[in-house]
């Protein structure tokens, strides 16, 4: 599939995972905020967080059942 229709379908639709044609690997590297579990969210900011000064933000939602594990 070539870059341009990708792209096009992508600005049409909001996200790659509703593109057609597109690998399902590229499907889940490329997947938005909304498409990723909190788990994953917190998981992406404890590796970030590693690399750069404690003033970095990320609002994480989760949700209603989450609890605090140590």
């Amino acid at each position: 599939m070539e870059t341009e229709k990708i792209i096009h379908q992508v600005l049409e639709r909001g996200n790659i995972k509703e593109a057609e044609d597109v690998p399902g690997e590229l499907k889940r590297l490329f997947a938005i905020a909304l498409e990723i579990s909190s788990e994953q969210h917190i998981w992406i900011q404890a590796a970030f967080r590693r690399h750069v000064g404690n003033l970095v933000f990320k609002t994480i939602s989760l949700p209603q059942e989450a609890t605090v594990r140590i």
